[in-house]
């Protein structure tokens, strides 16, 4: 006879909230992010905050990489508009760095694609 595994007798949704493998996990999280709050100040908790939108817009950029370029082009705007009002730290370092990030996603995206030769190199020496 078959055996098979009814999905109505295995925890699924809201019954896997309720074992302690979800809440000591999460409660470990928030004392190290409690710990590094009170040890580091303020600027840490703003890391902490900020951290997520950096891993996810890293995620895109390495997905299409022409979104670095966009980044660039508004960052350009933006942080030459807020230095007339408030001093704004690496300006050439920021708009770099994110230049630097689209040239190697963009590298790392075609490098491996079959057929492509040395392609990847004439691109990123062209980037066209």
């Amino acid at each position: 006879m078959l055996s098979s595994n009814n999905p109505f007798e295995s925890n699924s949704g809201s019954l896997r909230l309720g074992s302690p493998r979800f809440y000591i996990p999460l409660l470990i999280s928030c004392f190290i992010a409690a710990w590094l709050v009170s040890t580091k100040g303020l600027a840490a908790g703003i890391a902490l905050i900020v951290l997520p939108f950096i891993i996810v817009y890293l995620t895109f950029l390495f997905q299409n990489p022409v979104l670095g370029i966009y980044t660039v082009g508004i960052l350009g705007f933006v942080i030459l508009g807020t230095t007339r009002y408030v001093e704004v730290p690496m300006i050439g370092i920021s708009i770099d760095s994110i230049l630097v990030l689209s040239f190697l996603a963009f590298f790392f995206k075609n490098f491996y694609e079959k057929g492509t030769g040395d392609r990847p190199v004439k691109m990123l020496l062209c980037w066209h």
